[in-house]
């Protein structure tokens, strides 16, 4: 089974979103293909741009449930302002062809907001990640020392070790 980032189009059920750290763009719940299309695509793309999304995992053939750990990189349109962030994806698959996603919550579990200064030792970073597959540890090891990153990284460093 394959995951692409446009798998919410065919959900059934809500998709929920929660966060431990910060407020995202994100309504707390969206149902419906429409609505969550309108949310995932159109309205986040109208606030960000340069989006380097990354699963950190593969889902197993045929899981009727999958939850990876994930990683975002963008900027804000507006501001110019870098965002980095990390979370995790959990989700659930229709038992019938096409295996299609039913359902999706996604947790945020770190977001920082960089000056537009950062640009250029963030995008190197993600774009040398793997994009859009790639493991926890590989984007740790090319993480750019920057100490507002820390929440970002040291998620990621916990995701490596299985933590």
């Amino acid at each position: 089974m394959k995951i692409a980032p446009v798998c919410w189009t065919a959900f059934s059920h809500p998709m929920h979103r929660s966060t431990s750290t910060i407020v995202a763009a994100f309504p707390t719940v969206t149902q419906g293909r429409g609505a969550i299309a309108d949310t995932l695509v159109t309205q986040f793309s109208k606030t960000y741009e340069n989006i380097y999304s990354f699963y950190l995992a593969r889902p197993p053939e045929a899981a009727d449930a999958f939850c990876c750990a994930w990683l975002v990189g963008m900027t804000e349109k507006d501001t110019k302002n870098t965002r980095v962030g990390c979370g995790t994806y959990d989700w659930t698959f229709s038992s019938g062809a096409p295996r299609l996603a039913s359902a999706l919550v996604i947790s945020i579990h770190a977001m920082v907001v960089l000056p537009p200064s950062t640009a250029s030792q963030i995008f190197p970073w993600l774009q040398r990640a793997g994009y859009p597959w790639t493991s926890a540890a590989q984007a740790c090891t090319f993480a750019p020392p920057l100490p507002e990153l820390d929440p970002v990284v040291q998620y990621l460093r916990r995701q490596a070790i299985g933590a």
